[in-house]
């Protein structure tokens, strides 16, 4: 499972430590930001754009169309709201449209608020829109469904109905940051292909512990801050690099 590092400002170089990013456009606007993507695609990284609803600025179509080819990623994750799987699917149907650029690949993230509604998800993704051959399982649904192994188990239902689609964790959990470890077995049959993070970063900010299983939650202008605590990040970083066997 490959790493996507997600660091604020003053750490964007740590992102040079993996060869997979997600890059979150409403940070573009920041040219330390938009250079350090720009620096990662020239080095041969893959690169997933993200479409903002997870931070809470969902993009427009267009709006997410036109980052994505500014900067050339390879991949786009199409738009969705948050634990309600019949709205995203209005507006994955709504974004395809307006047509596929054959160019990006495209991740449809699962929503809902139950296994098996996140189990319709999928089913709806398969029968309804070929484009996607990626599908994203956000962090949330750790704690929406109230089941730590979620994630684990549909990576594993994807893998045994669907096989040909590629497999991405939208995040990790703070109220279950030893999901990496804990599951890490079934993560690896399901042959999940990513996951993406900002706890190195939160933890050594709040000098909390990772394998301790400590909570913390990304702080209030995360991309602003300064994390001082440059052994502990790195220990993270390769902590976190190990549990996903990046």
């Amino acid at each position: 499972m490959k790493l996507a590092l997600i660091p604020p400002y003053s750490r964007m170089a740590t992102i040079y430590r993996t060869d997979y990013q997600l890059v979150l456009p409403e940070h573009l606007a920041n040219k330390q930001y938009q250079e350090a993507y720009i620096t990662a695609r020239r080095n041969g990284d893959y690169l997933i754009m993200d479409n903002g609803a997870a931070e809470g600025e969902l993009l427009t179509h267009g709006q997410l169309r036109s980052m994505a080819l500014g900067l050339m990623v390879n991949e786009i994750v199409v738009p969705d709201v948050l634990g309600n799987m019949d709205d995203t699917l209005a507006l994955v149907k709504d974004f395809f449209r307006f047509g596929v650029d054959t160019r990006f690949k495209y991740m449809g993230v699962v929503q809902g608020k139950t296994y098996d509604e996140c189990c319709a998800c999928i089913e709806a993704y398969y029968d309804t829109f070929g484009e996607i051959t990626v599908l994203g399982l956000p962090r949330h649904l750790i704690t929406t469904c109230d089941k730590d192994d979620i994630r684990s188990e549909l990576a594993l239902y994807i893998r045994r109905r669907h096989p040909g689609y590629q497999v991405h964790l939208l995040g990790t959990n703070p109220e279950y940051i030893r999901e990496l470890r804990d599951k890490q077995e079934a993560f690896h049959v399901a042959g999940v292909r990513g996951v993406d993070t900002s706890a190195p970063f939160n933890y050594a900010y709040y000098a909390k512990s990772i394998i301790e299983g400590d909570v913390a939650q990304r702080p209030d202008k995360y991309f602003d801050v300064v994390v001082n605590g440059e052994q502990a990040m790195n220990y993270n970083i390769e902590l976190l690099k190990a549990w996903a066997n990046a």
